[in-house]
């Protein structure tokens, strides 16, 4: 088991009932493990009205994060659209995170429940 965190922030942390928006996501993935290098990637599931691509509705999508040496920091950025039907509510984005160890196995799967707010 690895001692890996996740966290997520949101920039604007805020999107705009019935108009059209584009977030940034920044995924965040801590280490505190002793020498220990991961390789991380995430899934990311989200609800309609949003969307992971700017002219279409994709619901679901993969990012690379990169490799995370130990008692380290690495961050990915994620685009996140919605178009004017969205309404007033918290949208529920789900992100499932593997960690990777060096002989490639999955050391550990870890599910990131953050909600992106809309008013």
């Amino acid at each position: 088991m690895s001692n890996i965190k996740i966290s997520t922030t949101f920039n604007p942390p805020i999107i705009k009932a019935n108009t059209t928006s584009e977030v940034s996501m920044n995924i965040i993935i801590k280490s505190s493990d002793e020498d220990i290098i991961y390789w991380c990637e995430s899934d990311i599931e989200i609800e309609e009205p949003l969307s992971l691509a700017p002219h279409k509705r994709l619901s679901k999508g993969r990012r690379r994060i990169g490799i995370i040496r130990s008692h380290s920091e690495i961050s990915q950025k994620v685009n996140i659209y919605s178009d004017s039907t969205n309404f007033p509510n918290g949208y529920n984005i789900k992100i499932i995170t593997y960690v990777y160890g060096v002989d490639g196995t999955i050391v550990e799967r870890i599910e990131t429940p953050t909600t992106l707010a809309c008013e």
